[in-house]
């Protein structure tokens, strides 16, 4: 956890939820204040409405988006600027599950995640879920969480940060492509 003290400048990865488990979709970049979520591109599309790349400032708690795709089938305006709500695409970033951790959280073991060892630690959060983390070995950054009520056969909640990148995020990744 001292590992984790030290807050990354930037950071990358594929967010996982208990909703797409099986699938790694959403990819986050966040840098300061600042997120860029690529979105996972649906094959069922609104030409005139669609967009694949959100920015949110987390000071302002404000989104905006724009179709960044490659392919001018998908965005026939590159630089159309949409307004989205920040609290739909907001999520807790590894840094914040990290700074939640109470201080007498145990150490229960050890595990592969990713091909990388993680320790996992478990909390009982005020609600009575208990949380369990798993948490690279190396950087001290969370690679998973599981939230669960009585026994671990009842997850309530899974959250995953796949092919993790610390500070690899560069000032000019933030901004919208087209500008």
């Amino acid at each position: 956890m001292d590992k984790a003290s030290t807050e990354p400048t930037s950071y990358a990865f594929y967010f996982q939820t208990s909703d797409n488990w099986n699938l790694i979709r959403d990819q986050y970049f966040i840098r300061d204040n600042r997120v860029k979520i690529k979105l996972f591109e649906i094959n069922f599309y609104n030409r005139k409405h669609y967009f694949d790349t959100v920015y949110l400032d987390m000071t302002q708690q404000t989104g905006y988006a724009y179709c960044e795709s490659r392919g001018q089938r998908r965005c026939s305006d590159p630089d159309r600027e949409f307004l989205v709500e920040y609290s739909d695409f907001i999520i807790k970033t590894p840094m914040e599950w990290m700074r939640e951790v109470p201080y007498n959280a145990a150490w229960v073991g050890t595990e592969q995640i990713d091909n990388r060892a993680a320790d996992i630690i478990e909390y009982e959060r005020n609600d009575g879920t208990t949380v369990r983390m798993k948490v690279d070995a190396y950087s001290g950054v969370p690679r998973e969480i599981w939230v669960y009520q009585g026994s671990m056969e009842n997850v309530v909640e899974k959250y995953a940060f796949r092919d993790f990148a610390i500070n690899a995020v560069k000032e000019s990744d933030m901004d919208h492509q087209f500008n």
